[in-house]
């Protein structure tokens, strides 16, 4: 089994006035779509998602991570979450010559904090997961192997919480052009 877990805080400057960045980042539709290698299905409601995390490592390993999860806006903090749900269907977990699935935990958190005509966004990102190795890994020594998908599987995070922090704003500047 190879555990990973991915962690970041990021803190940002949003482009416009808390409430308009606040309603900006709650649409669902739109703001989840920033996020690379995950994707987001819809479930029994409008809150209840089936996330995947899916992507390449090292040109050839396939890795899916699949994850369920329930949004909520809480207006009142100015702060978004998408928390883990308890209940799972059930549970993923195999592994292919090349490829390895499991069920996984995820979690983010916006907090939105008031910045004169801006808006500082403090952004947390985590995600972890108990993956099958891959056969053609497997005779590589445990501590390495770990080793490395940790390494990986952060520097995957970060770049997920950078290109989506780019590619928001971006879109955002974009709409808001006359």
């Amino acid at each position: 089994m190879i555990s990973i877990t991915g962690s970041i805080h990021r803190s940002f400057v949003f482009p416009a006035d808390r409430p308009t960045a606040f309603d900006y980042y709650s649409d669902w539709r739109r703001t989840l779509g920033y996020l690379t290698h995950i994707s987001f299905h819809p479930q029994s409601n409008n809150q209840h998602y089936r996330m995947l995390y899916s992507t390449t490592e090292l040109g050839i390993y396939q890795v899916k991570v699949y994850c369920y999860v329930v949004t909520n806006l809480d207006r009142d903090s100015w702060t978004i979450y998408i928390q883990p749900l308890e209940e799972m269907t059930a549970p993923v977990r195999n592994a292919g010559l090349y490829s390895m699935k499991s069920n996984g935990f995820y979690s983010s958190q916006s907090i939105f904090h008031e910045l004169g005509e801006q808006t500082k966004i403090e952004y947390r990102l985590n995600l972890s997961a108990d993956l099958p190795a891959p056969y053609a890994l497997r005779f590589m020594p445990k501590p390495i192997l770990q080793n490395i998908a940790q390494n990986i599987a952060q520097r995957r995070i970060e770049e997920i919480v950078e290109k989506f922090i780019q590619q928001s704003i971006a879109a955002f500047l974009r709409q808001s052009k006359p």
